[in-house]
């Protein structure tokens, strides 16, 4: 664990309106755990990041001359260029710390955690990239998200299986496992809502993150 265990990070996960500290999501004592309810997950200060250009505009004049002097690293830069060669759409999300938010989420079926031959397609140029010396300062957060259906406890367990699957496919020989970290929230962070049967779709998700260090 090169930078997580001494981060407390604070970011978005967006589309539900939800505002996540990674104060909690991302301390060492709370990696491997998820928050019970949503009023764990709150965090009033921080906005949504839509776009890079957005987040990094967020906060005073110092913290946007930190953002931007990170983002100008080998390790950003090479990343930047690696999503969007490959069309992977991303965000910078703001904080004091550079985390990377990866758009595409992967999708699961109804209480599955099989990864689709689609999502393996562009998961496996992820993976290439983190056998590459490119990647070595990286650290990577597997999230694992679930629908409202079914217990708590069975959520919590699926969304964790979900992570997991995800983590499989990254993880090769020439990429370190404790760079690679996996968490599962159950349906406590819905992305979207669970009212409606695309909305439960939606919520059946893991999310990447990338975080660089400082």
């Amino acid at each position: 664990m090169k930078y997580i265990t001494c981060l407390l990070l604070t970011l978005f996960l967006s589309g539900c309106g939800t505002l996540v500290s990674t104060e909690r999501l991302f301390d060492d004592n709370l990696l491997n755990t998820a928050p019970k309810t949503d009023r764990d997950v709150r965090y009033p200060d921080w906005g949504r990041a839509s776009d890079a250009s957005e987040a990094t505009s967020v906060g005073n004049s110092s913290s946007r001359t930190t953002m931007q002097r990170r983002m100008q690293t080998q390790s950003y830069l090479q990343l930047e260029e690696f999503l969007t060669a490959n069309g992977i759409d991303y965000e910078v999300l703001p904080g004091k710390y550079l985390i990377i938010r990866v758009k595409r989420t992967i999708k699961f079926e109804t209480g599955s955690s099989r990864v689709s031959v689609s999502s393996k397609m562009w998961l496996g140029k992820i993976r290439r990239y983190l056998e590459t010396d490119a990647s070595r300062d990286l650290e990577v957060v597997i999230d694992g998200h679930t629908d409202d259906m079914g217990s708590t406890r069975l959520n919590e367990q699926l969304s964790k299986k979900r992570a997991e699957s995800v983590k499989a496919l990254l993880v090769s020989g020439r990429v370190y496992l404790d760079s690679v970290y996996t968490r599962g929230y159950g349906a406590v962070v819905p992305a979207c809502t669970n009212k409606t049967r695309q909305g439960k779709a939606c919520n059946r998700r893991v999310e990447l993150f990338f975080i660089l260090p400082s």
